[in-house]
């Protein structure tokens, strides 16, 4: 059997969420969904962007970061970001030293892929311990543990997926993990 990869050895990962959150500029009281790696059209993120605004809660705030591959669909996606405060894009390279900043300063990662057969952010994800939202497609549901991340079918699926995270008691779970 070949065992799954990871980035655990690969990136740093000393900073505490606190420090993280600092460095970006977010407050330690929210619930920090992030969605890391290249912005690329099969990746659904101005759909998870049109999805989170629908979440009521004023603590939830989405992160955006990654390298711009595509200028017309970032700027689609900074301009729907731009009519919610709680959605941030950072569109930049994330040199490796960096990585870490992004991820321990997250609680959850989303992976809103429209197709996918397999996930580097998925891997990484792992190997930071982040819980993960994502599609029930490819490769995923056989890499994430299901106790602490949830499958959804379709991105319209997004705002049920993110809201049940949101719940206290599945919170909570992932926290004691």
């Amino acid at each position: 059997m070949i065992e799954h990869g990871s980035y655990i050895d690969s990136y740093p990962n000393k900073i505490e969420k606190a420090e993280a959150r600092e460095k970006l500029g977010l407050e330690t009281d929210r619930t920090v969904f992030l969605c890391f790696g290249q912005i690329r059209r099969y990746k659904g993120i101005p759909e998870l962007v049109e999805q989170f605004k629908k979440i009521e809660s004023e603590k939830a705030a989405l992160i955006i970061a990654g390298s711009d591959r595509d200028t017309e669909l970032t700027s689609e996606i900074k301009k729907k970001a731009s009519e919610d405060s709680r959605i941030e894009v950072h569109d930049c390279f994330v040199p490796k030293e960096e990585v870490q900043i992004y991820m321990n300063a997250s609680d959850c990662i989303v992976l809103p892929y429209r197709k996918i057969t397999t996930s580097g952010t998925l891997v990484l994800a792992m190997s930071f311990d982040k819980p993960v939202l994502a599609p029930s497609k490819g490769c995923i549901p056989e890499y994430v543990n299901k106790k602490d991340s949830i499958l959804f079918e379709s991105t319209h699926k997004l705002t049920e997926a993110i809201q049940r995270y949101l719940k206290e008691e599945i919170k909570e779970e992932v926290e004691e993990t």
